[in-house]
């Protein structure tokens, strides 16, 4: 099915925002004023595999599907600057700091299992990435969320094969996903995706739009 949309449209940014921020963790729902129309967008389009399934130890396609879809945003962003745009200022107003983007595009991360792991301590790769990762979960499942993991300081994985990996042990916490919610939290951190219900992503799509910001030279306070 072609469905043909206009991104200022679907990407909406509500009129009434307000931030819950404790510990460095920003919490802002109802993000996108047309969420159910950008969920059906995102719910009728196909989606490719995200790390390459290739590599023999790689279970992407064998336990589960890991994809990324991207919708380009760089050519229309004279229409389309409201989400990015709103994200940055709230980076700046909460952490101090001025940011950019890594990507121009709109990222969107996909997960499904095909085979349901053996039990809970089973979760996705923790990791860091840039400065500011900014999630917004757009399933309607929302089972689980962000974990953050405070006490890790070296990868779980060298090899990066697999996404799912054990974190029996490992002191978390975590932040909960609800469908249009925003998230911003400094990515420096280990974190990764975490899953409460394993069963709930069976049949079902785990939907995130994802953000990274890094810091400009200057702080914008000095």
């Amino acid at each position: 099915m072609i469905l043909p949309f206009d991104l200022s449209n679907a990407f909406k940014v509500s009129n009434s925002l307000n931030a819950f921020v404790k510990d460095d963790i920003v919490i802002i729902d109802n993000f996108y004023e047309n969420y159910d129309t950008l969920y059906d967008i995102l719910t009728n389009m196909a989606i490719p595999n995200f790390k390459s399934i290739l590599n023999e130890n790689n279970l992407n396609f064998k336990n589960y599907y890991d994809c990324r879809s991207i919708i380009q945003h760089r050519w229309s962003e004279r229409q389309s600057n409201d989400t990015k745009e709103t994200i940055l200022k709230i980076a700046k107003d909460i952490f101090k700091y001025d940011y950019a983007y890594e990507s121009k595009d709109y990222d969107f991360n996909y997960f499904k299992h095909i085979n349901l792991p053996k039990n809970n301590d089973i979760q996705m790769e923790p990791h860091i990435d840039s400065d500011i990762g900014a999630i917004i979960y757009l399933d309607k499942i929302s089972s689980g969320g962000t974990a953050l993991y405070p006490t890790l300081n070296s990868p779980l994985d060298n090899k990066h094969a697999n996404l799912m990996l054990n974190v029996n042990g490992i002191e978390k916490n975590i932040i909960p996903a609800k469908p249009n919610r925003l998230v911003l939290f400094p990515a420096q951190q280990y974190h990764g995706g975490y899953i409460e219900d394993h069963s709930k992503y069976l049949n079902d799509w785990r939907i995130n739009q994802v953000f990274f910001l890094y810091k400009k030279e200057l702080d914008y306070e000095k």
